[in-house]
Order: structure tokens, then sequence, then C-alpha cells
């Protein structure tokens, strides 16, 4: 076995392994997987590859546990043997195209009380890049107060991203490079090619060549690895640049369905929204299991859902159903194949499960 390949292994066996918190919006995931394709990828190969079908991404607002990014950025760069895919995809897609948190963080400066020079700057603009950053990532629980800070030094002012470097495997270096890229290539375009300085990242530096050249053509400035942060360095007249703002009606649609977003973010960072992102992505997961992944014991998580008003039951029994839902009525298959799904030992036990949930018997489903 070659080293490349022995490397990609074991990044293998520990994706299975890790517990990654957090959620990833349905309209990032196909961003990422639309790129991917355009770049010669198989769509229905990588979809398969993270357990997502194209009727799930239909909806741009869905959240989708992390790991589907993780494994997505992976999987992409395996298939393209382009081990460089995040940078290219941080330079072809921007921001825009994945979550309204940049359109937003324009508009949460520009309609802020005016300034003596009645103007807003890209400074102005980190306070509603914060609030709104986790439309698409969201880290669960270790999502900081403040994701993105400038720091201000010798050198210029340092744009940093303040998100957990969680042992997560394949996605840190990979959300690094994507968001890094996308910034680079934005701010080259606005500003010109001496506003970037330097970047710094907490990751080690790439093995391939070809990754390491892209890293050169990308940011076009010094790029130091092994760091404690990851942050890029800017021109401070570049950040005193005034913004356009938005279209009052536009924005405040925008705001509106964003701030419910939000709401439903905040759900899914409770212990009964991270048990049910574990029970949707495997319906069959039983309660030690969602215990181990979740690094609590099952006193411990019971009282914490009684303390939210729910139960593992109830939470195992909603995701079941809306499983059961869809892989009868859209997918068509048949009870023993749902059941063994749903995690059922035998089909009689999932069709008493089923009429209890909805009243009738699921081969009443199958033959209507």
């Amino acid at each position: 076995m070659t080293d490349r390949r022995k490397d990609v292994t074991e990044r293998r066996t520990h994706l299975a392994s890790a517990s990654l918190p957090g959620t990833v919006s349905g309209s990032y995931l196909a961003g990422v997987l639309h790129f991917a394709t355009a770049c010669g990828a198989g769509r229905a190969e990588l979809l398969r590859a993270i357990g997502v079908d194209d009727d799930e991404l239909a909806a741009p607002d869905r959240r989708f546990p992390l790991d589907r990014l993780r494994r997505l950025f992976l999987h992409a760069a395996e298939r393209l043997n382009q081990p460089a895919f995040a940078l290219h995809f941080g330079v072809g897609v921007p921001c825009t195209t994945l979550t309204l948190a940049a359109a937003l963080a324009a508009a949460r400066a520009t309609n802020d009380a005016p300034r003596a020079d009645d103007g807003r700057t890209l400074r102005d603009a980190l306070d509603g890049l914060n609030r709104y950053a986790s439309l698409g990532v969201d880290f669960g629980p270790n999502t900081p107060a403040l994701r993105y800070r400038f720091v201000d030094s010798a050198d210029g002012v340092w744009l940093e991203d303040c998100r957990p470097d969680i042992d997560a495997g394949y996605l840190w270096p990979a959300l690094t490079e994507s968001v890094f890229a996308r910034f680079a290539t934005g701010i080259r375009r606005r500003g010109g090619e001496q506003i970037v300085r330097a970047l710094t990242v907490t990751h080690d530096a790439p093995i391939e060549s070809a990754h390491r050249e892209a890293y050169a053509a990308v940011f076009r400035a010094p790029v130091t690895f092994s760091t404690s942060r990851n942050a890029i360095c800017l021109d401070p007249a570049f950040l005193e640049r005034p913004l356009e703002p938005l279209p009052a009606p536009v924005e405040t649609v925008l705001t509106t369905h964003a701030e419910a977003q939000l709401q439903q973010i905040a759900r899914d960072r409770s212990w009964g929204g991270r048990v049910s992102q574990l029970l949707h992505a495997n319906p069959g997961t039983d309660l030690i299991a969602v215990c181990r992944a979740l690094a609590v014991s099952r006193h411990t998580l019971h009282r914490r859902l009684r303390d939210e008003g729910t139960t593992f039951v109830a939470l195992q029994d909603a995701a079941r159903w809306q499983l059961a839902d869809t892989l009868l009525r859209r997918d068509r298959l048949t009870i023993t194949a749902v059941a063994a799904r749903l995690g059922y030992s035998e089909p009689a036990a999932f069709s008493r499960a089923y009429k209890r949930w909805t009243g009738t018997r699921p081969s009443a489903v199958i033959s209507g």
C-alpha cells in the first residue's frame, strides 16, 4: 500500500469513528456537490457516499449533520484525485450562492444607525457576519460567540476565524481552505492584488506538490502552517471601503427568513436536536450508541431530554416515522426492507409501530 493510500485509509477509519456535532445547510451542501460534479465527479456516486439523495437537497434550508459535509469534501477530493479540491471550491463558488450570511452582513452594517460620516464600511459588516455565519455551517454546542474577529497588528489587520478545532479529521483543513480561498478571491476582486498580505492556518502543510502549488496560486502571499490560529492578514485601508446597502424590502425579507433559520439552528443545538440529528442519520441507532456519540451517560441524557420536555423513545419514534413514510410512499420498499432499515428485529414489530403512529398498517400504504 502506498503512503497516500495508507493515509486515505487511516482518515476513513477516523471518520467512521468520530463524533461530529453541528449541522450544514442544504444549500451549502448542494453548492459543494454542484462544484464537484462540474469538475467531473459523479453526482450519484457522491450522493451515495454521503448518504443523501436529491429530494432531500431540494430544500435549501434543510439542516444536515455536519459529518455529511466532511464526507463530501473527502470523497470529492478522492474521486477527482484533486487534493486541493477545497481551495478550488473556495475560489470558484462565492459565498452568496451558499448562504445568506454575506448579503445580510452588509445589510446589517448599512442599516444600523448612521455614523458621523454617514457611511458603513467592510469593517462594520463583521457584526452581521458573526450573527449569520451559522446559516451555512453551524458547530452545534461548540459554536463560539464570535465566529470572526479583527485583530490589529503592525503587519496589518488579521481576520481570524474562531471556529472550534474539534477533532473532526479531514473537515477542518478543507473548511479552512475553502473559507479563506473565498475571502482572498473576493477581496482581491474588490480591492486588488496587494490587499492580502499573509495567511496562517492550524493544519499541517500539504504533502502533495500540486496542493502546495495551489496555495501559492490562490493566496499569492506567505502562508504559515501549524500555527495557533486560522487568520488572513489584510491591508487596513481595504476595510474602510464603503458598502453598498441592500434595497430595504429585500433586506426585510432576507432578514425575516434568516432569523427564522437561526431559531431552528438554536433548536438543533439542544440535546433533543442533537439526538434527533443522530437518529435521522441512522434511525436504527440505539440509546447506548447515541450516548457514546454525545459523550454522556444514559442517566444524564435522560435527565437533559426530560428537562426539554421529551424522551429518547419519542425522538426515536419521530425519526423512524418520518423515514418510514419516505421509504414506503416514495421508494416503495417492502415492509421487511423498511423494518431492517429502521432497526426493527422483525417486520411485525415495525408494522405494529407504524399503526401506532398513523392509525393504519404499512401494507395499506404499499397497496394504495
